[in-house]
């Protein structure tokens, strides 16, 4: 397991654009402020005293991480692919180094504990309840700590086919999972509350627009090797299309209510945009020229395919391993959408 300390960046890491930044702030801000004022709508006051008590202990962890990850690695400690660029000694890459490696991360172990206990408390609260949701709820998280925790999110920051894989479990697998959870029925039940949350974020309309453009702003400026070149960058970028993810599929997959009517035509036409979205990502990625090249080839670890290789795999991946999630909720579909057709 490798510890992280910090370094100075190298010069040749091209810089984000910060122009930017205001208009990427000021969208988080917004949506942070809608989310906050749904959940302090819909949440009960003993929910929100527990929520505090959680806050404050993930702020004391994150400092806790901030402490180790100044303390230097013991001499003689290295034992991988020492790569200053990444802050972080990778060891030479295998395909089963993916599923073998690992690196501790508080933030991440915090972020992902607190929704998996919210749910088991809740599903005490609220009696009984289906254990196939309980179990789709749990793997998501599972997947979702591999994908951040495991040789997958080690290797994301190195090599583009990670990256896609880590990419797709947390923008389709994993959120789809999550949804399958009901976690707003659940919390509805146990904390004997009907409110649905803020209906602007799961109009699709919105979310038609939300989800190919936030692909093509990473993809097609230069946010991807902005989020490959720190930590906090590319955790932040993968929280945030996590997010976009849990929207998307929320509404597609149909379990939790909606604040307003969606007819299952729009479900299917939000379906085939996603499906489109990453058929194209794929196809770029096979077929177009190379993605974040400057930085991929000062931090490629040892065993890993060349560049364009490598490229060629993330565009197999983001478009092969997200078709059977978005395959079967198809299959799901199509018989709602005949019987509205008759």
């Amino acid at each position: 397991m490798a510890r992280t300390y910090p370094i100075e960046r190298p010069a040749t890491v091209r810089a984000f654009p910060f122009r930017v930044v205001p208009v990427y702030a000021g969208a988080a801000v917004a949506a942070g402020v809608v989310v906050l004022l749904a959940v302090l709508r819909t949440v009960r006051r003993t929910f929100v005293r527990l929520a505090a008590g959680e806050m404050t202990v993930m702020v004391a962890a994150i400092g806790l991480a901030a402490g180790l990850s100044r303390t230097p690695p013991p001499p003689g400690s290295g034992g991988g692919h020492g790569q200053l660029a990444l802050e972080y000694a990778l060891a030479p890459f295998t395909p089963g180094a993916l599923i073998t490696e690992f690196r501790l991360d508080p933030t991440v172990l915090l972020l992902l504990a607190l929704p998996a206990a919210a749910y088991v408390v809740g599903a005490r609260r609220a009696g009984p309840w289906p254990a196939g949701r309980a179990l789709a709820w749990h793997a998501g998280l599972a997947l979702a700590a591999w994908a951040l925790l495991g040789g997958v999110g080690s290797y994301s920051r190195a090599m583009l086919s990670a990256q896609a894989l880590q990419h797709m479990v947390l923008t389709v697998v994993a959120p789809l999972l999550l949804s399958l959870g009901a976690p707003l029925t659940l919390a509805a039940r146990a904390f004997r509350h009907d409110r649905t949350g803020p209906g602007l974020l799961t109009r699709p309309v919105v979310l038609t627009a939300v989800y190919p453009v936030s692909f093509l702003l990473l993809y097609g400026t230069s946010w991807l090797p902005w989020s490959l070149s720190g930590y906090a960058p590319r955790l932040l970028t993968e929280l945030l299309f996590l997010g976009i993810g849990l929207l998307v599929f929320r509404v597609v997959a149909a379990v939790d209510p909606l604040p307003g009517p969606v007819q299952w035509a729009e479900r299917a036409r939000l379906l085939a945009v996603v499906t489109a979205v990453h058929l194209a990502l794929g196809a770029f990625l096979l077929l177009g020229p190379a993605v974040a090249a400057g930085w991929l080839s000062l931090v490629a670890p040892p065993g890993a395919p060349g560049l364009l290789a490598d490229q060629r795999l993330a565009g197999a991946v983001s478009m092969l391993l997200p078709l059977p999630a978005l395959a079967l909720l198809a299959v799901r579909m199509a018989p709602v959408l005949a019987r509205d057709g008759r």
